[in-house]
């Protein structure tokens, strides 16, 4: 009898990811993944007893890549780190619309403002802004959460295909309105 390839939860997570990004999360399913690993359902139900149960540890994963991203924009030379986080947003919304969509566009619904449980960089993304401008915690807050708007705004045009904006272009508007918020609340407390 010849030995079999042993499918690995990491080959069938990789191969889940892959569809995602090409298709979407609904085309999540054991028999397309068991296609491309050329082997049966089995070992998919093996490791994750429901479809559910996968699809989760996806979005955990897709929420990583976007980590990823964040973490790379306090290393990107930028001297500021706010303005290099909102442009790490919208390079993820560019390079990988798809997950953009899942993590920042599905039916999230909260009752007024951005609620940091989006976002787990959220206490760091705050910090780029007390640490660099000198404002409170509290206006640091209004500025995270204004521009915030505006940066999604842009991150989702540019994720549908709305619109098509050049670095500079995006830079420029993200500085400007980020001015804005700064004189309007700098002295806030």
């Amino acid at each position: 009898m010849p030995n079999t390839t042993k499918i690995q939860r990491d080959d069938i997570i990789k191969v889940s990811i892959d569809i995602v990004r090409e298709s979407g999360m609904d085309k999540i399913n054991a028999r397309s993944i068991a296609k491309i690993l050329n082997c049966s359902t089995q070992p998919i139900y093996y490791h994750f007893p429901t479809i559910e149960q996968l699809k989760s540890e996806v979005k955990r994963k897709i929420r990583d890549i976007y980590n990823s991203y964040i973490l790379d924009s306090s290393r990107s030379g930028e001297e500021k780190l706010f303005k290099a986080v909102g442009i790490a947003y919208i390079k993820f919304a560019i390079k990988e619309p798809v997950f953009f969509k899942i993590l920042f566009m599905d039916n999230i619904n909260f009752d007024e403002g951005l609620n940091p449980s989006i976002d787990e960089n959220y206490d760091y993304i705050l910090s780029t802004i007390t640490d660099t401008y000198d404002v409170s915690i509290e206006a640091a807050k209004i500025i995270y959460d204004n521009v915030w708007i505006c940066t999604h705004g842009l991150a989702v045009m540019i994720a549908t295909g709305f619109m098509k904006f050049s670095k500079e272009a995006i830079v420029n508007k993200l500085t400007d309105f980020f001015k804005g918020q700064l004189l309007i609340y700098k002295d806030y407390k």
